[in-house]
């Protein structure tokens, strides 16, 4: 039988995942029997660190990250900043996010969210670690943000949602771009243009698990072994071998993030 390519899961949320009824051991064999390779548990707060640093523990091809969401603009207790320093130095940590600005949701806290995304992208220059961005309905306002440390700092537009107008953008400041499982719905023309005219070098994928399942499995609990599906898709779109993209999406992931296998 012919050996998988790889397959690599961007950005997920292991104990969402967990979280919301599925078992994680289950999950991470499923993600395994599909060719598996490298999975990005993504943080949302200061204070979830220690259990994902648990969970990175349950497969050897796990890393992580952590960041405070914007979302979390909205708690009136401020981060522990110190803390999220301390996390940022555990040696699987290899990001920092997820971090950014969503005008969809609470934009009544636009200056606290400016506030932390600000404060993110300086840690990130100061430490060397790329950045994984929230964007929602908030790009123009992200890529002023971004130019302040444009050639200071890399990172991913995770689950990319723009067009490719803001593609090219996104790419001229050195950022990768990672496609989720909202490639495959209905309505995403411009988002399916912005995959295709993304580089194949620059291009990730991602689940965002649990959220974001990609057609077929869509409403349901979203886990890392249905990138396959968003990967299926987006080739078809490029026209490209399915292989291919396999093996150039793991490759660009090991080496964005410099690792080996």
């Amino acid at each position: 039988m012919e050996k998988q390519a790889p397959l690599i899961d961007s950005h997920c949320h292991l104990s969402s995942v967990r979280n919301k009824g599925k078992d994680l051991t289950g999950v991470l064999e499923r993600f395994g029997q599909e060719g598996g390779q490298w999975l990005l548990d993504v943080g949302l707060r200061v204070d979830d660190w220690e259990e994902r640093r648990a969970l990175a523990s349950l497969s050897s091809g796990l890393r992580f990250s952590c960041g405070v969401h914007p979302s979390e603009a909205s708690d009136p207790m401020e981060p522990d900043w110190g803390k999220l320093e301390k996390n940022l130095s555990d040696p699987l940590c290899i990001a920092l996010g997820e971090i950014g600005l969503d005008w969809y949701r609470g934009r009544e806290y636009e200056k606290r969210q400016r506030e932390f995304f600000g404060l993110q992208l300086d840690l990130a220059v100061g430490l060397g670690l790329p950045v994984l961005l929230h964007v929602r309905s908030s790009m123009s306002d992200v890529f002023q943000e971004l130019e302040r440390v444009r050639g200071k700092v890399r990172g991913i537009f995770h689950c990319f949602s723009g067009d490719a107008e803001e593609a090219k953008k996104a790419l001229d400041l050195d950022f990768m771009l990672s496609f989720a499982g909202n490639l495959t719905y209905k309505g995403s023309e411009n988002l399916r243009k912005a995959a295709v005219y993304v580089p194949e070098d620059r291009v990730l994928v991602e689940t965002d698990a649990p959220y974001l399942a990609p057609v077929p499995y869509r409403g349901q609990i979203n886990e890392p072994a249905w990138t396959s599906a968003t990967l299926s898709f987006l080739a078809q779109l490029r026209a490209c071998e399915l292989s291919r993209l396999r093996e150039r999406t793991a490759l660009n992931f090991q080496e964005f993030f410099h690792l080996s296998v």
